[in-house]
This record gives structure tokens, C-alpha cells and sequence, in this order.
């Protein structure tokens, strides 16, 4: 199973946001830089960096200039946390999700975060053990498909045997390009209407993180049809439900599972 990071099992803080942009601040006296993540070309750490040097430069930044962008960001990150002026903030259950889990499945993180940055979040919150043994972040470049393919040839297993948590659109379509399941959590409501339009197998929709509820589709959608009806169910979160949840999604051998997958559909965003 792999994990997105930034709304999955953590929130991003406005602190750690603004860690991030204190590096161009501090070399390049760059402020009033959009927040806007989805805004810019790739949503990946190393990719915004390029492109927010590449427009101060007028040109390409040099492989130098950016990795003292990454070594500022990252010095300012850790000293912060060290001192306790950045708290990360893990989403309510992700910890106890991550330790019902760990000695059933291999875990792992996809995320657009640099992975020293992720890791030492995660760390903050007690929450990177279980899954140091498959992290995957910005480094090296690329959009999150490109991230959760690297995951997956780590993990040397089928996409059909892999489930992939995500919180963001572009999740979704990195799913999709991977082939594997892909269950949206999201304490969005717009974004979990867009889950259930893009017919993700599962989703995951509270107001108190991993600790309240998730629900599942209970019956496939009609090839006609471009949304659930009443195929939802919910359930508590809690050990059983975990199992259940991972029998569903995992046991491919299981003709009667497999009758119950349903897999992604592309939906265009616009007809939210």
C-alpha cells in the first residue's frame, strides 16, 4: 500500500509552507510567490523550484542553483522542527492506521515533497518508520505518476496488487497511468464527489482524519452512468474494517472480489 503524504498522513501546515518559501526569500530576495501548488507547471518540489528560478533567471538555473534552493529549505525545515517553531501535524489515526497495516502489508510513500523533507516530517509525527522502506518523493524529478511508478518497481509487485491513498486530482490520473487501485481520502467534499465520479474503489471522507469513517461502493456503476447513486456505504474505521478493506483490494486470486473492483474512469474536472 502506498501513501501520499500532504493530506493523507499529514497537513500541511502554513508553517512548513512557508519553510519552503523562505529559501528563495533568503537567496534571491524573492517574495509574494504563488501558493497556488497546482498552479504551477508540475506539482513536484524539485519542478516548482526549477520553475520559480527559471523565471527569476529568465533562463535555466544552473544544477547548483537549485540544489542551494533544496539545502536552504531543508536546513531552514529541520532547524525549525528541531527548535519546535514547525510542528508537523499528522492526520487524526494516520498512526494507528499505518501500525494495523504494517505487519500485513509492504507500505510505502509517493509523494511530491522532497523525500528528506517527507522524512523528516513524518518523523516529527513517529510516522515514517513503517513506511522508510519504499519512500519515493520529488527527487529526481517528474509529475506523481511518474513518482508512484518508481514506488512500484521498488516494490516488484503487480499494479493489481498494489493501492495507492491520495487526496488530490493529480493522484487520481497517477493511479489511472499506474493501473493500481487507488482509494481517494479527502476531507473535501468537492474532492470526494470528484473521486466518486472518477469511480475510485474506495473513498475515504471525514472531519477527524482516519478516526471516523470510510465508505465503499456496495454495487458497480451501470457503464451508463457518470456518478454513484446510493452504491456507498459507511463504516467505522478500525481494525476490522482495515482487514476488510485489504481483503477487497488485495486477495486477486478471489473470483467474487475481483466481480467487485471497479476500476478508474477519467472524468473532466469541469463537469463537477
Amino acid at each position: 500500500m502506498i501513501f501520499d503524504v500532504d493530506g493523507v498522513l499529514l497537513d500541511l501546515t502554513p508553517e512548513e509552507e512557508d519553510a519552503f518559501f523562505w529559501a528563495f526569500a533568503k537567496l534571491h530576495q524573492l517574495s509574494g510567490l504563488s501558493r497556488d501548488w497546482d498552479g504551477y507547471r508540475i506539482r513536484n518540489d524539485v519542478e516548482i523550484i526549477t520553475e520559480i528560478l527559471e523565471t527569476h533567471f529568465g533562463r535555466s538555473p544552473s544544477p547548483g542553483e537549485r540544489q542551494a534552493v533544496i539545502r536552504a529549505y531543508l536546513s531552514h525545515l529541520a532547524n525549525g522542527i528541531d527548535a519546535g517553531r514547525l510542528k508537523p501535524s499528522p492526520i487524526a489515526g494516520a498512526e494507528s492506521l499505518l501500525d494495523d497495516l504494517a505487519g500485513t502489508l509492504k507500505l510505502g510513500i509517493a509523494t511530491a515533497n522532497l523525500l528528506e523533507a517527507a522524512s523528516l516530517r513524518l518523523a516529527a509525527c513517529a510516522i515514517w518508520e513503517p513506511v522508510k522502506n519504499c519512500a519515493f518523493g520529488a527527487n529526481g524529478g517528474g509529475a506523481k505518476r511518474q513518482i508512484l511508478a518508481r514506488a512500484m518497481a521498488d516494490l516488484a509487485l503487480p499494479p493489481d496488487r498494489i493501492i495507492f491513498i491520495g487526496d488530490n486530482l493529480n493522484d487520481v490520473e497517477a493511479g489511472l497511468a499506474n493501473g493500481v487501485h487507488f482509494i481517494g481520502f479527502s476531507e473535501d467534499q468537492a474532492k470526494c464527489r470528484y473521486f466518486g465520479r472518477c469511480r475510485c474503489e474506495a473513498r475515504l471522507q471525514s472531519s477527524s482524519g482516519y478516526a471516523e469513517t470510510y465508505t465503499r461502493r456496495t454495487s458497480p456503476l451501470s457503464r451508463k452512468e457518470t456518478a454513484p447513486k446510493d452504491g456507498w456505504s459507511s463504516e467505522p474505521i478500525c481494525a476490522a474494517a482495515h482487514q476488510a478493506l485489504l481483503a477487497a483490494f488485495c486477495h486477486s486470486g478471489d473470483r467474487r472480489l475481483q466481480r467487485q473492483r471497479f476500476p478508474l474512469r477519467a472524468v473532466d474536472p469541469a463537469h463537477l
